[in-house]
């Protein structure tokens, strides 16, 4: 029985991160020991030592339970050989940055007090402090202002100067306390806790006697981070990570304070490759981070102390799918130049819980993120969030994706702001927005942005633009960015304030603001003003706004194949995620297709009608919008933070597909029909194909590729895989076969490095593919992995789901 549970583990882990099955893997148990060898009968005690233990190709299975501990790894995997941290499926595996807390308590007045021993906080890598009671938070929380907006002459006013919180927390039967500056506001209220800088006393304001409660308090600054910087190929699947002592990234880019860089619960610090799947990441300042921690040039220091390196790759090419990220303090992930991310289906939902608001306190969404070139943000939902649902800054980089994803409740939905970018960089495509207070779509000096095809619902401000391309800083001379080319297709809007905005004052006697602006095909739920111009204080309606435009753009784009006043009344039911609409209207044709969108978002179907709905007619539709598990409670944990999150459902477009059909042409080698050999760089070999492809190295090269054999242009949809194939070899060798994009910068999807004997073995790996690919290459390649003849037979990519 032992001896199946391993098996499937072993095996459910290769099949999610995509990983051929070998490596060896070490199990971790609370009833382990370090001194264990790691077995499924004699597991290790701590995650760590199972971290120090693997190697590339490892995986470290962490059994059920609660684990207080820093993990970080010491070393990271390789492109076909991940290093993958797994949790036990369908069990609460939880990783706590906080510890139990029994001390003798003191007696004064309404609170009880004591001195935390210095010997529970180990996390000491630091260049302000281990102890997270002792460390300042950057900015004041809870809309205040504190200590740091004095020194930074926000406010002038010396009270302000006693306003100061820290990074420590408290637990109380599990439900946290809320921290307060000042000794008598803990006074007044039960569930408060002041911390007492001078003498390292913590006072805390129990309901009742404090001997009959468990008590946490934080002792850890990080949950799981390596203290290397730039590892890459590392898998986390399925933990529950929470109570972590790192702080709000204010200014994370200055050198003065590289304490304030963005450091996650979870933090890839400054890695690549990462593929971070099915976890729940709660209760701390930041909840992952996922790009430079500052600056890309890596020229501002390190978070923590001693030399620890820098990336070379860059920060690139990391999967965050189906993660719960709730709960979080401040914003929900921190990203500085990741380049390449893939954030797919996960919820995102009730962060920025401490109320982060004011200057200085710019650094806080669901997800945040600075110039993610080719970024992937696809089927989340964001949800109840006190801040932007997501924030691009900076820009949206360039072929970034944003599309079927649901904004609901989110103080705003999606907001782009400054950037320079060209026509059509950020796709904002078949997206649901309803009830974000503010503005559910806003764009400040920055360009570059297609909004098609979304459903707009319930804010202020439908759409709101910017149209300034400076900004004053106090600089000389100001900051410029590029604020051109918004294009506004497809739409529907209803129940808005205003459906949409054209800032600044005097927009309308700017040509060279106007230029770029592009609207139609749109639907809009009245008539009557529902626009705004350049700040004017009136708004105007539909009739006017259209003529306006005509006059723009000079008859093109300027809403002719739009409507207006369109009877649409919608319902949306939280506990089920569903959307009732009723829409007394022919619906619209689409007027635009984008080809990215076309092939990415909607599987190469076409988009038939504005709005982002796969079927919408006339009269009463309803659309459940989500499946699969429910958003969580406050502090309930998810019963398996393994368990599946899924994204949209078939209410919105969905890519089409040809399950069970094999994709390679002639994976059989009845010739080479549908393969092409080459050689490069000086190496030398011979292919032949009767059934079996024999590859005869006659010279190596110095490169892998400088021998292969590929097959291009193989559409993938989005759907998991099983990438197999046979091969001998004449005397023992390797060689790698791989399923990539190819297209530069060519990610790779799956990578097999076999031990190739001269009997036949069939070699297999499994994948995950979160968008669609419509130009994948499988490649074998032979150089620099040995020179022994090699056969090869039966290739074979199949869908399995």
């Amino acid at each position: 029985m032992k001896l199946t549970a391993t098996l499937c583990a072993v095996m459910t882990a290769a099949c999610i991160t995509g990983a051929p099955l070998c490596g060896i893997t070490y199990h971790v148990a609370v009833n382990g020991s370090d001194a264990n060898p790691g077995t499924a009968q004699a597991p290790f005690r701590s995650i760590q030592k199972g971290a120090d233990t693997a190697q590339p190709g490892d995986t470290v299975f962490v059994h059920e339970g609660v684990y207080r501990e820093r993990v970080s790894p010491p070393r990271g995997g390789e492109s076909d050989r991940p290093i993958v941290y797994m949790a036990e499926p369908g069990k609460n595996v939880v990783i706590k940055g906080s510890d139990i807390w029994k001390p003798a308590w003191e007696n004064d007045g309404k609170l009880h007090c004591a001195v935390p021993d210095e010997a529970m906080f180990t996390d000491d890598c630091y260049h302000d402090d281990k102890n997270p009671f002792r460390v300042e938070m950057s900015s004041t929380p809870f809309g205040r202002d504190g200590r740091r907006e004095f020194e930074r002459k926000f406010v002038t006013e010396t009270r302000f100067k006693d306003i100061v919180f820290t990074l420590g927390q408290v637990y109380v039967n599990g439900r946290m306390y809320r921290q307060v500056p000042l000794k008598n506001e803990a006074n007044d209220e039960t569930g408060t806790w002041w911390y007492d800088r001078s003498s390292g006393k913590l006072y805390v304001h129990f309901a009742g006697n404090p001997s009959t409660k468990t008590v946490e308090i934080l002792t850890r600054r990080r949950v799981f981070a390596p203290h290397r910087r730039g590892l890459g190929y590392i898998h986390v699947i399925g933990f529950v990570m929470e109570h972590s002592g790192n702080n709000y990234p204010t200014n994370f880019w200055e050198k003065e304070h590289r304490e304030w860089q963005q450091a996650g619960i979870l933090g890839t610090r400054s890695g690549h490759h990462w593929r971070i799947e099915r976890n729940v990441f709660r209760l701390g300042m930041v909840g992952i981070d996922v790009g430079f921690e500052s600056l890309a040039d890596q020229s501002r220091g390190d978070i923590e102390r001693g030399e620890n390196g820098k990336n070379s790759e860059g920060a690139v090419f990391h999967e965050i799918v189906s993660n719960h990220i709730v709960d979080i303090f401040g914003p929900g992930t921190a990203g500085s130049d990741a380049r390449g991310i893939r954030f797919i289906g996960n919820i995102i939902e009730r962060n920025n819980t401490l109320g982060f608001a004011g200057m200085k306190r710019f650094e806080t969404a669901g997800i945040k993120l600075h110039r993610p070139d080719n970024a992937r943000i696809i089927g989340n939902l964001f949800r109840s969030n006190a801040c932007a649902g997501l924030w691009l800054d900076q820009g949206s980089g360039t072929n970034t994706i944003i599309a079927r994803n649901i904004f609901i409740g989110n103080r705003q939905g999606f907001d782009l702001e400054i950037g320079n970018m060209c026509a059509a960089s950020c796709l904002l495509a078949y997206n649901v927005f309803i009830g974000n207070t503010h503005e559910a779509v806003s764009s400040r000096e920055s360009g570059g942005l297609v909004v098609m095809n979304n459903f707009i619902a319930g804010s202020e401000y439908g759409y709101r633009q910017s149209a300034d391309v400076k900004r004053d800083h106090g600089k000389k001379p100001p900051w410029s960015w590029t604020a051109l080319e918004h294009w506004c297709y497809g739409n529907i809007f209803t129940a808005c304030g205003i459906a949409v905005a054209m800032l600044p004052p005097g927009f309308s006697n700017r040509p060279d603001l106007i230029d770029g602006r592009r609207f139609d095909g749109n639907v809009y739920g009245t008539a009557a003003g529902i626009f705004k111009l350049g700040g004017e204080k009136e708004s105007i309606g539909f009739d006017v706004w259209r003529e306006k435009w005509n006059g723009y753009n000079k008859g093109s784009d300027c809403e002719t194949k739009s409507a207006a006043g369109a009877s649409i009344d919608y319902a949306y039911d939280d506990a089920s995620i569903t959307l009732t609409l009723r829409y007394d209207a022919q619906p619209m044709s689409a007027v635009y297709h984008h080809e990215k969108v076309t092939a990415e978002v909607l599987g190469g179907a076409e988009g038939n009608s504005a709005g982002p709905f796969r079927t919408l007619t006339r009269g009463e539709n309803v659309f459940p919008l989500w499946k699969g598990v429910r958003p969580l409670a406050e502090y309930e944990l998810p019963y398996g933070g393994s368990e599946l999150v899924t994204s949209p459902d078939d209410a919105l477009l969905l890519p089409s597909f040809n399950p069970d059909a094999e994709l390679i042409v002639n994976g059989g080698f009845a010739g080479m029909d549908g393969w092409t050999a080459m050689t490069t760089g000086g190496a030398k070999a011979s292919f032949s194909a009767d059934k079996v492809l024999a590859v005869v190295t006659e010279k190596d090269g110095g490169k892998e590729w400088d021998i292969q054999v590929k097959q291009d242009k193989i559409l993938i949809e989005r759907g998991t895989y099983v990438f197999s194939f046979k091969a001998r070899a004449d005397a023992p060798r390797r060689m790698k076969a791989a399923v990539i994009q190819d297209a530069l910068p060519q990610p790779q999807y799956c990578g097999i490095v076999p031990d190739i004997t001269s009997d036949w073995k069939e070699h297999r790996g499994t994948f995950t593919m979160s968008v669609r690919q419509t130009n994948a290459r499988v490649q074998l390649r032979f150089a620099t992995y040995g020179t022994a003849a090699v056969q090869v037979r039966n290739v074979s990519l199949k869908r399995i789901r």
